[in-house]
């Protein structure tokens, strides 16, 4: 009910920081999880009160959310990304269950949570084995994933980003090719879990390109600009 009234967006910022101080409790995987499953929810009524003559302001507020993410994301203390992981886990659920009013949030900032989740990774070897984090982190990628590889939104993001209600704000990645030589080049990471993950996602999605069927298809046609 706040995020749809801007007279309390005061209010709801102070929903959403309790939210995310709870989302990175240092001894509560529970509460990481219920929290996670309340910004998941925060998300979806943004979503939900979402116009086209409000869409900046609510692409605002999300972005102002992510960057909160991001930051647990990148952060070396293991019980804050294990709470990042769940909050993109269950946020993926969210967009995906709000189609009629994701796309354009999905086409601007998709791409954005990929990258912050896959350099993540490069924090996983040393931690502790018995903590999983390397699983939940693919576990919340393959939730990505799934929005990834719908069709309409592969054909979205390898696309001209045009027409009414377009989010004025650049991708990360211009286009589906572009994201497919970050990933190219991660393979060559010294972090064991990012070379890992970013091959399977290459070779999967490479042959989506226009002109490659297979991975190897894409290496010839790039064979002279790879470093």
């Amino acid at each position: 009910w706040f995020t749809s009234k801007s007279q309390f967006e005061d209010e709801a910022q102070i929903v959403l920081d309790v939210v995310l101080e709870c989302l990175e409790s240092p001894d509560d995987g529970k509460l990481r999880e219920e929290s996670s499953k309340w910004l998941a929810e925060y998300t979806k009524w943004i979503l939900k009160s979402m116009t086209t003559d409000t869409i900046q302001e609510n692409a605002k507020s999300l972005k102002n959310m992510l960057r909160r993410l991001y930051g647990l994301l990148n952060h070396p203390t293991v019980c804050k990304r294990l709470g990042a992981y769940s909050a993109i886990l269950h946020l993926s659920a969210s967009l995906l269950s709000s189609e009629s009013t994701s796309s354009k949030i999905i086409d601007q900032f998709l791409f954005e949570i990929f990258h912050h989740m896959i350099m993540s990774l490069r924090f996983v070897s040393t931690d502790d084995r018995a903590l999983d984090t390397e699983k939940n982190a693919v576990f919340a990628l393959a939730g990505l994933e799934k929005i990834l590889f719908r069709k309409k939104y592969l054909e979205m993001l390898n696309g001209e980003r045009k027409g009414k209600g377009v989010v004025n704000r650049r991708r990360v990645y211009d286009s589906l090719s572009h994201f497919v030589d970050f990933l190219f080049q991660q393979i060559g990471s010294n972090e064991k879990p990012v070379r890992r993950y970013c091959r399977q996602l290459f070779l999967r999605l490479s042959p989506k390109l226009v002109g490659c069927i297979q991975a190897l298809d894409w290496v010839k046609r790039n064979a002279k600009t790879l470093p």
